[in-house]
């Protein structure tokens, strides 16, 4: 097995591939018995994934795999005040962060609520306009399709003067985010974020 992919050792411009400290022996146990390229295999090499991890990094199942979510700080009141809210027939809507982060979990919220036979408003803003986080307009715009709760993916964490302004409409706050929070949480119904203060799940 070559030092270098394709025996490649500089660009086209001359310069040196610098390639990142990898152990050879381990790619090729790697490429051996999982049947890899050689490229994938080192990559997961210098990213830190050994032998031993390939199976569940590769085709990771939800049953075994998944840490469990009811480790993070504030989950299982979060939880169930949620089934409570949508057995008792209160209306739900979703706010989700532009990116991929904000749009997936909305879409999952989305489709789990569907799958519930229930269908909520949701709500991703324009970059370009609205900027990053929850914002008045978007709140007060899911208040009038008849949110009683908002679920805000993706961000919130820091949404201090949002989220007041969400309560004096009216609105109960679920914030779902995993950036820095500070010593401080804004004042919404709950929050889940592994990096919270007080959260000890590991999972940040």
């Amino acid at each position: 097995m070559s030092e270098f992919l394709l025996n490649v050792e500089e660009s086209l411009g001359l310069a040196r591939w610098v390639l990142p400290p990898g152990q050879m022996d381990v790619v090729e146990q790697m490429v051996r018995t999982h049947d890899l390229p050689e490229i994938v295999a080192r990559l997961l090499n210098v990213r830190g994934v050994a032998p031993e991890q390939l199976e569940c990094f590769l085709n990771p199942r939800l049953a075994t795999d998944f840490p469990d979510p009811f480790s993070l700080a504030g989950m299982t009141a979060m939880a169930e005040d949620l089934a409570q809210a949508v057995i008792d027939g209160r209306r739900i809507a979703v706010f989700g962060d532009f990116d991929v982060d904000g749009a997936t979990s909305t879409a999952i919220f989305v489709r789990f609520f569907r799958s519930l036979g229930i269908e909520v408003p949701f709500y991703i803003p324009d970059r370009m306009k609205e900027g990053y986080g929850p914002n008045e307009t978007a709140l007060r715009i899911l208040k009038d399709k008849g949110a009683e709760i908002v679920l805000i993916c993706d961000c919130g964490v820091t949404a201090f003067d949002v989220i007041a302004a969400g309560r004096k409409m009216g609105l109960e706050i679920y914030v779902f985010d995993h950036h820095e929070a500070e010593e401080t949480l804004p004042e919404a119904a709950h929050i889940i974020n592994p990096k919270r203060k007080d959260d000890t799940s590991g999972l940040r």
